[in-house]
């Protein structure tokens, strides 16, 4: 597992405004380059563990869609990880990346991810998404 590509979820704390700070933090991912194929984490321990559930089924969903944009080309869990592997996307776009575990309890736990996409090999002007 890549420690840098890792995202460790704090615990059952919801999310809420503080003045302008937003808690928890948003979840990002380093930012990838066109064209790579990349193994991601995210550790969902604390959530999970802190309320006795464990993963039953886990899905994703990437937007924007479309010709050349990212997908996810593996998904799957061993314990409270989370892994995926994300490919393609267009230079300069930031992805969402939408991750649903469904626990054995029946809870549905939901996490938006950010994966920015680097600017080095960006063409101008951008194509525009389909989604």
């Amino acid at each position: 597992m890549t420690t840098e590509r890792t995202l460790i979820v704090s615990g059952s704390v919801s999310a809420s405004s503080i003045g302008s700070a937003i808690w928890p933090p948003p979840l990002i991912w380093p930012e990838a380059e066109p064209g790579d194929n990349l193994d991601y984490y995210l550790d969902v321990t604390q959530p999970l563990a802190a309320v006795n559930d464990s993963i039953a089924h886990v899905a994703v969903a990437i937007t924007p869609v479309g010709t050349s944009e990212m997908t996810a080309d593996a998904l799957g869990y061993a314990g409270y990880v989370i892994g995926l592997r994300l490919a393609g996307g267009i230079a300069g776009r930031l992805y969402t990346v939408v991750i649903q575990a469904t626990g054995k309890s029946g809870r549905i736990w939901q996490w938006n991810v950010k994966m920015p996409i680097g600017r080095t090999f960006m063409q101008y002007p951008p194509p525009l998404p389909t989604s």
